[in-house]
Parts: C-alpha cells; structure tokens; sequence
C-alpha cells in the first residue's frame, strides 16, 4: 500500500503555489480652530492582506482586513474594524468554471460586501458571473450583525479581448441607512443596472464611457447635521459618462471627457432650524478637454478646460498643470498648478471667482516619491469648506478640514522590496492647524 501511494506521488502533476502578505500600521492626527477654540484628533490603523495560491492557481485563500481606533481627541471619529475579504475559491473546471465561498465585494455600483456564495463561467472571451448572499458591511461602514439577514444578489456578463471590453450587470441590495442618532438605523432596498465599455480600434486611440443607475425605496433621514431634518420619499441615482483619448505620438495626447449625473430625490420635508425649505434635486453635467505636451524632452505641460452646468450656478475652469523632470539631476521634479474659476449664479447675486495654485519640489527615484510644496485655494465659507459646524457632535465624519487659505505640505512615500514608509502632512499658515498622517508595512511573498 506504501508503494502504490508512493507511485500515485510520483505520477502526481508539479502543484505551483505563491502567497503574497501586507501588514501595514498608521497613525492620523489632526488639530483645527473652532470659534477661537483649538481641538485635535489622533487615530491609528491597520491592514492585514493575505493572497494565498495553490494547485496551480486553481485553490485560492484571500482576506483583508481594516481597522481605524480614535483615542485621545475632543471629537473622535466612530471606530471601525472591517474584514472586507475572507473568500475561498476553487476552478472546479481549470480556466473554465470557478466558485467561491466566504465575504468578497462583487462589481456593482454600491459598496456591497457579500458573505455568500459567487459563480464565473468562461466561454471564449466572454464571462458569465453571479453572486448571492446577505450584506455583510453597510455603505456606513457598520458591520452587519451575523444574526440580521439582509440580502444581496446579482448577474453580470463581461467580454475581454486584445483590444475592445465590455461588462454588463444587474443588482439587487438591502441597507441600513445609519442615521446620526446611533441608536437609529432604517433599512432600504436598491435596484442597480451598470454597463461599461472601452475600446482601442487602432494603435493612437482610445474610447470608453459607462452608464449605471441606482433606485432606492423611500426612507427618513434625519437629523444629518445638528439642525437639519429631510423627509424622502424616493431617491433614484444616474450615472454617465463617455471619453475618447487620442495620442498621435509619444510627446503628444488629447483627452474629451462628457460627464453627467442626476439624482431624482423628491423630498416631502426639509427643515432647518425649524423653518421648511424647498430643495431641488442635484445634478451636473460636465464638458472638460485635457491636453498633455511633452515639451523638448524636458517635463510635461497639461493644459485643462472644464464647463460644469449645476442646478443653480454654471462654473467654468481653466488652467494648467506643469511637471518638469529633467534639469540635470536625476530625480528631481518640479510640479505647478495653476486653475481659475468662474462661477456664475442663475440667481441675483454676485458672481464667484475661485483661483487654485500649487507649487513644489519633488524627488523621484530609487524607490522614493516625495514632494515639498505650498497651495492657495480661495473658496467661500461653510458649507463649501466641509468644515462641521458643531464638531463636538460629529460622528463618523472627518470633523477636520483645514480651514487655512494658505497652506505648506509635506509628502513623501519610500517602497522597497519587502517594506515601506509614507508621510503626508499639511500646515496651515494662516492658523495653528496641523493634519499629518504617517504609514509603514511589510510585504512578504513566496512562489514554490
């Protein structure tokens, strides 16, 4: 019997295999003026990725967690500890017919993590896919409680060739809504549809361009700030856009982008500090032309042009971006950016002129990315800015956006084979408000 099993060993094809590791920690601290009165922030997070191989790339093991703790702020983000993957996958028919099993994020147009069940079948160039299970991470960043069932399921059909590729896909999800109340959640069913497509048909040209549209069920939401109570009745959510890029030569591109978006929220009650408000239902479309010049072998020169068209207002931004990467030291970069808006309001009112500018030094080589610079950004007050008004009672928002015009940066990430480091921070030179975000992690990998 040792010799039969020894021989099946021996006959027994070679099985390949690789793993692949990341584990990565960081800490975030923000501090920002409210009314005359300083607060700061401090979080720490993690990640945990492993990408297991074997039998030939026909068994596969994925997961990937994230957490995010608050300590020690005035306000404190909510804390979140989310494992977005943990699947188990196997081609049952090599290249052929797959099944997986266990929590993944199927293509939709929500963020839909799934604990269920999911199918591909190959036929050529296209591929069938479809998936079924219940909801295992709200678009809230709440994790579903394992004895709450709710249901998410859908089809899709992709086709992938050398040079044109399209995919197709329906859906159907419940949520909860996580209101600011914490004790607070109210669930909602969402239809989605998506299509999208890109295309190479010669050498110099590329085209692409989706479409997705997204029902939701009526639903309450309220309060969303302190003061703020709406009552909706249906919320319907359309998505398009198309773009066609062109590069004649190496030195040389062209890029239209056509964008639109519409939400359809036909609300019953909008009240603000106790009086009611008529609220119109948001959308744009945009037009924006991107050019990119490789001047002389010296840097790049990209020139843009956005039209937006809003409910209430037009706006129109030109300018330009400028990198210069050779100038006789290897690595060294220099980085400009320069835009104008104009924003025109329907209304009677004045007008708003916007102006964006950027400049830095930057080094790029031998695994290191880093750039020093400064930014001025005039743009109106709240609630343009983002900033909360009453950030002692914000929850699960970034209660700190730099409210500095002014601002001087630092950014810098180093990657080597087995590990890395990043830095990105921002000074106010207007206030004594500091944000910076600091990372590091190891990579391990293994083929066998």
């Amino acid at each position: 019997m040792r010799v039969a099993f020894a021989l099946l060993l021996l006959s027994a094809p070679a099985h390949a295999g690789s793993v692949d590791t990341e584990v990565a920690a960081d800490f975030f601290r923000a501090s920002s003026v409210f009314a005359d009165e300083t607060l700061a922030s401090h979080e720490i997070g993690m990640r945990i990725r492993v990408d297991l191989r074997e039998l030939e790339d026909r068994l596969e093991v994925h997961a990937d967690y994230h957490g995010r703790e608050p300590f020690g702020g005035d306000p404190m983000n909510a804390g979140h500890r989310l494992l977005y993957r943990a699947e188990l996958s196997y081609a049952l028919v090599e290249d052929r017919f797959t099944l997986g099993l266990g929590r993944f994020i199927p293509a939709a147009v929500m963020f839909t993590p799934v604990d269920g069940l999911r199918a591909e079948l190959k036929l050529g160039d296209f591929a069938l896919r479809a998936f079924g299970g219940r909801r295992a991470i709200t678009t809230s960043r709440r994790n579903v409680a394992l004895d709450r069932f709710l249901p998410a399921a859908g089809l899709g059909l992709a086709y992938r060739s050398e040079r044109y590729q399209a995919a197709l896909g329906a859906g159907f999800s419940r949520d909860d809504l996580v209101l600011f109340e914490a004790t607070r959640e109210e669930p909602f069913d969402a239809l989605s549809l998506y299509l999208d497509a890109s295309a190479r048909p010669i050498d110099a040209l590329f085209l692409g361009g989706a479409i997705s549209f997204l029902g939701r069920a009526g639903f309450t939401l309220g309060p969303v700030w302190s003061t703020v109570d709406v009552d909706v009745s249906a919320l319907d959510l359309f998505n398009g856009h198309v773009w066609a890029e062109w590069r004649p030569l190496p030195s040389l591109r062209a890029r239209y982008t056509f964008h639109h978006q519409s939400v359809a929220a036909f609300r019953a009650r909008v009240s603000f500090g106790g009086a009611t408000i008529t609220d119109e239902a948001p959308r744009f479309l945009d037009n924006r032309i991107d050019l990119g010049w490789r001047f002389f072998d010296l840097g790049w020169l990209r020139p843009e042009l956005r039209h937006r068209i809003r409910n209430d207002r037009t706006e129109l931004r030109g300018g330009g971006r400028l990198e210069v990467d050779t100038l006789g030291v290897p690595g060294l970069v220099l980085r400009g950016r320069l835009l104008y808006e104009d924003v025109r309001f329907d209304a009677e009112g004045p007008d708003l002129d916007r102006l964006l500018w950027s400049a830095a030094v930057g080094y790029k080589k031998y695994g290191v990315d880093a750039e020093l610079g400064a930014r001025l950004l005039e743009r109106a007050a709240a609630p343009v800015s983002g900033r909360a008004d009453v950030p002692r009672e914000i929850e699960d928002l970034a209660p700190f956006v730099l409210d500095a015009q002014r601002v001087v940066f630092l950014r810098g990430f180093y990657s080597a084979d087995e590990w890395f480091l990043g830095l990105d921070a921002e000074k106010s030179l207007e206030e004594s408000e500091l944000r910076f975000f600091v990372q590091a992690g190891v990579l391990w990998g293994a083929e066998w």
